[in-house]
């Protein structure tokens, strides 16, 4: 009869494995919740931009001299009114780097957020 004695072989494979499966997949969490964080940011500034506008009636590059723009790279901000001349629409485009840039090579990309204010009666 066999028992676990008469096993041959290590324990080690199984752990590096599991080791590096583990480092992968949190290298993977902190640059996807990087992501959402920087386009959560960039939703709120083109929310503030598209309120501004509304608000004020003067438009993007006020409101860009107006705020800290040097937290995003490459900051891109537009604004248009729309055909009903009420609703404002705003555009914040800026640049993404991530975190860990050995993870599948992927280099900075221009990450956008769209938003929307309408002006009142």
């Amino acid at each position: 009869m066999t028992g676990i004695r008469g096993e041959r072989g290590s324990i080690a494979p199984l752990g590096i494995g599991l080791l590096a499966f583990t480092a992968i997949m949190m290298l993977t969490s902190i640059s996807a919740a990087s992501l959402f964080i920087f386009q959560k940011r960039l939703t709120t500034l083109a929310e503030a931009d598209a309120l501004f506008v509304a608000g004020t009636g003067e438009n993007s590059e006020s409101f860009l001299a107006l705020i800290d723009s040097d937290q995003f790279s490459d900051l891109q901000l537009s604004d248009e009114l729309l055909p009903d001349a009420r609703t404002v629409k705003a555009v914040a485009c800026a640049s993404w780097k991530p975190v860990f840039r050995i993870a599948l090579g992927v280099g900075p990309k221009v990450i956008c957020s769209h938003a929307s204010a309408r002006l009142s009666d």
